[in-house]
């Protein structure tokens, strides 16, 4: 899927796509490092992270529930503070 929507980006040095695991602290990081080092700085943000369960919630174990809310919750906020959004390299 994001090999597709890269495929529909009208200009490959001005627009990129970034995939990113949120729960693995060096994957953050270094995608954050190789945004900066092709753009020198990320003007716009778009935190589509997420993950879900895929079962009714009362068949959702609670450690898949936690996994599913820590994700929503705090992925957005680590990105967006991991690169500094606005902020020059």
């Amino acid at each position: 899927a994001l090999d597709t929507l890269a495929a529909h980006l009208p200009s490959p040095d001005a627009h990129r796509c970034f995939a990113l695991d949120l729960t693995d602290d060096g994957a953050l990081a270094s995608t954050v490092a190789a945004i900066r080092d092709h753009f020198g700085r990320i003007d716009v943000l778009v935190n589509n992270a997420g993950i879900g369960a895929g079962s009714a919630v009362e068949e959702t174990s609670l450690e898949t529930a936690r996994a599913v809310f820590e994700s929503s919750r705090s992925g957005c906020g680590c990105l967006a503070a991991a690169g500094d959004v606005g902020q020059a390299a």
